[in-house]
């Protein structure tokens, strides 16, 4: 068996037969090419970043800086409280307000509007 998996070492062909046979895996060429591509498309991934803005900064002018916060608190609202300030990324907060676009907005003109100014926003945080 493998001693550390953080440390990955060089295997012989026999020795990765027996790792496979041990972990109950039948060497087969479907098998071999899905690990093989896993293995690749893993290496291939790079991390999500996500652009977080201050909550109070992504929010509609209808909609109060405390509604949004007692919805982030409560869950509602994906976002992250950092040194006590609230930050959320725009898809977050669009979601949020989608559920119940009549409310925030009055007519198409203000989403509109909200939509654009939302675009031009710069992050705080990249994460």
């Amino acid at each position: 068996m493998i001693a550390d998996p953080d440390k990955p070492e060089e295997l012989s062909a026999d020795e990765v037969l027996a790792e496979l046979r041990a972990a109950g895996i039948p060497l087969t060429a479907g098998n071999l090419q899905a690990m093989i591509e896993a293995a690749r498309s893993a290496k291939t991934e790079a991390p999500h970043a996500v652009e977080m803005f201050v909550l109070k900064s992504v929010l509609p002018s209808s909609c109060s800086y405390e509604t949004a916060r007692r919805a982030a608190v409560s869950g509602a609202l994906r976002a992250t409280r950092i040194a006590g300030r609230w930050f959320c990324s725009r898809e977050d907060v669009q979601r949020w307000l989608a559920e119940k676009p009549a409310y925030w907005f009055t007519d198409e003109g203000a989403l509109l509007s909200w939509r654009a100014a939302l675009a031009k926003l710069k992050p705080k945080w990249i994460v």
